[in-house]
């Protein structure tokens, strides 16, 4: 067993840092990956533990190998449920990566279990940063429904809303991949009256990782930018889109992005719509300090 001090040095970790726990379908897009890594490297976050969203086909061994190679093995990582909207699916494209990785294991509770242990473990301190469907969550908010009153907050990269360009604008009812996943889920959420902070569409989609910045992580030579870029080559497309990390980014400081506090409504095809005559259940972000962020992640990804 690792001694406090050894773990605090490897860390970084203050006794001020945020508890959180990150639930992902790492696997997919590259942005849970980098979103991970970016929590790794941030000693504001104390990482509870990693959930992982649809564990079919073996992605949370993703998640198992990166914190090995950050050397972090004190992390637990949880296997969640199969996603409603996945079934028979392909598998992820970068679970080739980590298929034979058996160096460390999964925690011995199951994502829902865990989520419902820390929150009772630490009432009213956890944040659960939520970068993937919201299968496990809703699950646990249904097993064990007291624990609503016991999470802090949601982060959560979910939804396209309404945007605020000098005049505002509504956009048409949409969803993003992570809520039409699973609706129900989605929905359960968003009615749980646990407060959210969401980064939807309207500002994670300028966030792109142009080459310059992909060569900076290519050629940092260590051990994780390694492993990032392995995960990247592995991805079908050119240019990433930095949608998780930023949920990570204002689980730090919130100051990166202007939010709105409005009336989310998900409907069963996982669309939201904001709702102005009523009461407000979440806070938007409308805005996103770009270059700042930019910034701020290649920072601590080659730090």
């Amino acid at each position: 067993m690792k001694k406090a001090g050894l773990v605090a040095r490897v860390t970084g970790r203050t006794s001020n840092s945020k508890k959180i726990i990150l639930d992902t379908d790492i696997g997919d897009d590259i942005d849970d990956a980098f979103a991970l890594a970016l929590a790794l490297k941030s000693p504001e976050l104390e990482i509870v533990g990693i959930c992982i969203e649809n564990t079919v086909d073996g992605r949370e061994k993703i998640a198992l190998r990166l914190i090995h190679i950050a050397g972090r093995d004190d992390i637990p990582v949880a296997k969640g449920l199969a996603v409603p909207g996945l079934k028979g699916k392909h598998p992820a494209n970068q679970v080739p990566w980590s298929i034979d990785y058996d160096l460390t294991k999964p925690y011995k509770l199951n994502a829902v279990d865990f989520i419902i242990s820390k929150a009772k473990e630490s009432p009213g301190e956890i944040t659960l940063v939520t970068i993937g469907p919201l299968t496990n969550v809703a699950a646990a908010l249904r097993k064990e429904p007291a624990i609503k009153d016991m999470i802090k907050e949601i982060a959560m990269m979910g939804g396209p809303f309404y945007v605020e360009y000098g005049i505002r604008i509504k956009q048409k009812p949409g969803s993003d991949y992570n809520l039409w996943c699973d609706p129900e889920a989605a929905k359960s959420i968003f009615t749980s009256g646990i407060p959210i902070t969401s980064v939807g569409l309207q500002v994670t989609t300028h966030l792109k990782l142009w080459k310059e910045n992909r060569d900076k992580i290519k050629n940092a030579n260590k051990p994780l930018t390694n492993a990032l870029w392995k995960l990247y080559k592995l991805w079908v497309f050119e240019v990433p889109t930095l949608y998780d990390p930023l949920a990570i980014a204002v689980t730090i400081d919130k100051t990166f992005v202007d939010r709105s506090s409005v009336h989310v409504e998900v409907d069963d095809n996982g669309d939201t719509r904001v709702i102005e005559e009523l009461s407000p259940n979440a806070s938007v972000c409308t805005f996103v300090d770009k270059d700042r962020f930019i910034n701020f992640f290649m920072n601590r990804i080659l730090a």
